[in-house]
């Protein structure tokens, strides 16, 4: 039903399919074919059983939403990591009432001047003792300082905290975009699936 209701909407049905799911291969075979070139994701997890310490450079420190509380600062980050223009204070405002946001899992480094420098969002699933990263950033200016790796680290023993098992991100993995891959391999997370870009054969 899912396939008859994307083909009834024609050439702008574009999607994505496990490279390791067999069975999905085979039902979507001569009717999808891969986008060569295309971006494409991994699906990385990683268990939350040891975690190293987080270390940020002298004058920095680790924090949360829950205790900064400053909706400004928290938007402007995200701003400046992403080159976003369309993140907003209503945006955010949004986000917060989205389950399972957690002010105490909205992970900020802040500077020693109080400007924000980087921000890890992790979501926790309490059911499932899974905790997810999206998004990770960090601002131009403070990048290839290890910062996003103590933030990544500071989340993971968060999410520990509350019960979580293991940790999981999807992260581009093609060769245009290497720099998430070493951040997140440097943590403890590894590759379970990736996604293979595909299209309609009509398109």
């Amino acid at each position: 039903r899912i396939l008859s209701w994307a083909e009834a909407r024609g050439c702008a049905v574009q999607t994505t399919v496990r490279a390791e799911d067999a069975l999905a291969l085979d039902l979507l075979a001569g009717r999808f074919v891969p986008i060569p070139d295309a971006p494409w994701s991994a699906y990385n997890v990683c268990s939350l059983e040891t975690i190293e310490p987080p270390v940020v450079p002298p004058g920095f420190r680790l924090t949360t939403y829950a205790e900064t509380n400053d909706g400004a600062r928290r938007v402007e980050i995200h701003r400046a990591s992403w080159e976003s223009r369309t993140f907003t204070l209503e945006s955010f405002t949004r986000l917060q009432q989205t389950w399972p946001y957690r002010a105490d899992l909205d992970v900020l480094v802040v500077g020693p001047d109080g400007t924000h420098v980087a921000s890890v969002l992790a979501w926790f699933d309490e059911r499932a003792g899974l905790g997810e990263f999206e998004p990770v950033g960090t601002h131009p200016a403070f990048r290839q300082q290890g910062i996003a790796r103590a933030a990544s680290l500071f989340a993971m023993q968060r999410l520990k905290a509350l019960g979580a098992t293991s940790a999981a991100v999807s992260r581009r993995g093609d060769d245009d975009y290497p720099i998430s891959s070493k951040l997140y391999a440097s943590v403890g997370f590894r590759r379970v699936f990736r996604d293979i870009p595909i299209r309609h054969t009509t398109c």
